[in-house]
């Protein structure tokens, strides 16, 4: 049986499920202003100091609010790379191939690799990378075009998995999560990505950068992160440092590591 997974896994751009996002950057600028009694924040400097942060945390580590379901894609036979890379792709999570004509077919992995060569060898693709950002090249190339259109476009994994008639489903098509960039905040009624309950961590950042602005003592210095991987500051900068180490260490326990079953059986030997 192929997997089923909810709204916010492989096919679609909604975040995980069970992620309340209703903070806004309007929210921070006024409780920036409300600390610091008597300014005014403009728009222009309030988003730019909160993209700021917000970079610093987006690629902190690989945030579950960040991942993303791709389009799925069809096989062409003999062809090696795909023009289906989303535009806001920062690295791929996991890729699957399966046979949709059917839903008892196996949904096999496919292996992430950075990159791979060309090859004229063709068989069923068994890994994946992403070429310039831009190219999925898959490795071996098919031997088999998948038939006709798909029977149920970009909604596969999402279910119920709709059957399509003969010559519009088949081998292959490739399935994909990817861990997303951080969007652009653009104006202060723009939303976070992540929960709510990650607002108090950003909220020290983006405090902290407005104290640099105003060249206020209290802000310290930000010092990035040491060579143990940790983020590290003083004053406002070291508050936050502390709250997205411990943000990051938190998420890495929640993540786990992903484990699949084998693509083959596995036979014990009988004595």
């Amino acid at each position: 049986m192929p997997i089923i997974v909810g709204s916010g896994g492989a096919g679609s751009s909604a975040p995980a499920a069970g992620i309340l996002n209703t903070k806004t950057l309007a929210d921070a600028i006024t409780r920036a202003q409300n600390e610091f009694k008597g300014i005014t924040l403009s728009t222009v400097d309030a988003v730019d100091f909160a993209n700021q942060v917000y970079q610093i945390v987006g690629s902190a580590t690989n945030w579950q609010w960040l991942i993303r379901r791709g389009t799925p894609f069809g096989t062409v036979a003999y062809q090696l790379d795909y023009p289906n890379v989303p535009g806001d792709l920062m690295r791929l999570r996991e890729a699957w191939i399966w046979d949709d004509s059917s839903i008892y077919t196996p949904v096999l992995p496919l292996r992430i690799f950075e990159y791979m060569p060309t090859t004229n060898i063709y068989s069923i693709p068994r890994a994946i990378s992403v070429i310039n950002n831009t190219t999925f090249r898959l490795y071996p190339p098919s031997v088999i075009s998948r038939p006709g259109g798909d029977a149920n476009p970009g909604t596969s994994f999402s279910g119920p998995i709709t059957i399509g008639g003969v010559g519009s489903a088949g081998q292959w098509l490739v399935l994909f999560e990817y861990y997303a960039r951080q969007k652009q905040l653009q104006v202060p009624t723009d939303n976070f990505e992540f929960d709510d309950s990650f607002f108090p961590t950003f909220f020290s950042g983006f405090i902290a950068r407005v104290a640099d602005f105003l060249d206020d003592e209290r802000a310290g210095l930000w010092g990035g992160r040491n060579e143990k991987g940790q983020f590290q500051g003083s004053g406002m900068w070291g508050t936050f440092a502390a709250l997205l180490n411990e943000e990051v260490r938190v998420e890495n326990i929640k993540s786990g590591q992903s484990i699949h079953a084998p693509a083959e059986p596995i036979f014990l030997d009988q004595p």
